[in-house]
């Protein structure tokens, strides 16, 4: 009885363990220096900051927010000259695209080429449609480079409350990269499901195989 307590318990010992191992990854990320992952650009009526990520291997997202917002805004322009800073030649990145969405909205977003194309209702923000609101520029590396150091360029032109506000700010971004904890498909990892459930069977198998093998101890003591 104890034997086929213990074959079960490192099978399932051992299938534990590879399914955690096996999500253990290495995560790249951007973060401004002594900053953090998230620049505030401004905090007045509104609070803009900036957030970088990298989408996919060729393209990068350049996610431009405005939040905590209490008054009417309209952004009349927003500029962006992106390029990395260590290749020996200047290496701009193209933006691709243009994604402006409000709130938590992220399905069926409008694509533009270029800001001016964004009709007024789309950079008239408010409390009244929503207190949170973001423009994604998708941008990508004409090398096709790993982008390590990225120098940004953000001109941001908006009313504030009627007042005319004018934002200029050079940004300057590094890759980092840590061991982290994550799903081998960020959708649909099933496998993410089992980790609880293999880690309870394993658990109480130790259990009865700690109980069993204390009891057949003492009986063979009588």
């Amino acid at each position: 009885m104890l034997k086929t307590i213990n074959v079960f318990f490192y099978a399932f010992l051992t299938l534990t363990s590879f399914i955690v191992v096996i999500h253990f990854k290495k995560i790249d990320y951007y973060e401004y220096p002594s900053k953090g992952i998230i620049e505030n650009l401004y905090t007045g009526l509104t609070k803009i900051s900036t957030h970088i990520s990298k989408k996919d291997s060729l393209d990068y997202t350049l996610s431009i927010s405005f939040n905590h917002i209490k008054t009417s805004i309209f952004i009349h322009k927003i500029e962006i000259n992106a390029e990395e800073v260590n290749s020996q030649e200047t290496n701009i990145l193209r933006i691709n695209k243009i994604l402006p969405y409000s709130g938590m909205h992220n399905w069926d977003i409008p694509e533009f080429s270029k800001f001016s194309d964004i009709p007024e209702n789309l950079r008239s923000l408010n409390v009244a449609n929503n207190p949170y609101f973001a423009y994604d520029y998708i941008l990508s590396s004409p090398a096709h480079i790993e982008l390590k150091k990225i120098k940004i360029r953000l001109k941001i032109s908006f009313t504030e409350n009627s007042i005319l506000k004018n934002l200029d700010k050079e940004l300057i971004i590094l890759k980092k990269s840590k061991i982290g904890f994550k799903p081998l498909d960020n959708h649909s990892d099933w496998t993410l499901f089992l980790i609880p459930s293999l880690m309870i069977i394993t658990t109480i198998l130790w259990a009865y195989k700690v109980k069993y093998k204390r009891s057949k101890n003492r009986n063979e003591q009588e």
